[in-house]
């Protein structure tokens, strides 16, 4: 147990905080990320989707040593974030009868973008620059999922 906290002292504090915030923010959005998940896991064209986040994870890892240990909080990105994602849950809300695929894209979409507008804003603006490779690309994963589904019959 001794080593697992010793482990856990050389993450940044910044790092902790975003670590909770993101899941806070899964516990959130689980039943639209459940429903990704079975749907991409029951569909052999959009299994891929699962692997995305795991892939983003390893390339942050990878980087981790490359990151400063410190950055300031970045208000001007991760308002902008923050108000997109909001304007994709409202479009979300506001649009009734939505076929599943378009349903699971707006929340995906809303989901990472408030995760990145979190990390703007916990974070800041140089630990993102160093991350925004593995976070865009989470971002194609969702507008492919979404583009191909409009396309294939229910």
């Amino acid at each position: 147990m001794d080593e697992q906290a010793a482990h856990m002292d050389n993450f940044p504090a910044q790092t902790k905080r975003f670590a909770w915030a993101a899941c806070i923010l899964v516990l959130a959005f689980i039943v639209p990320l459940w429903r990704l998940m079975r749907f991409a896991a029951g569909d052999e064209l959009h299994s891929y989707i699962l692997l995305i986040p795991v892939v983003s994870l390893y390339l942050a890892w990878q980087e981790k040593k490359k990151l400063p240990q410190a950055s300031t909080p970045a208000g001007l990105p991760a308002a902008i974030f923050f108000a997109a994602g909001l304007a994709v849950m409202t479009w979300h809300w506001c649009t009734p009868h939505m076929a599943v695929p378009a349903s699971l894209a707006q929340t995906t979409l809303a989901f990472l973008l408030l995760l990145t507008g979190m990390g703007f804003c916990i974070l800041g603006g140089a630990l993102m620059r160093g991350l925004a490779f593995p976070f865009a690309m989470l971002y194609p994963a969702v507008v492919q999922h979404q583009s191909s589904m409009a396309r294939i019959p229910f």
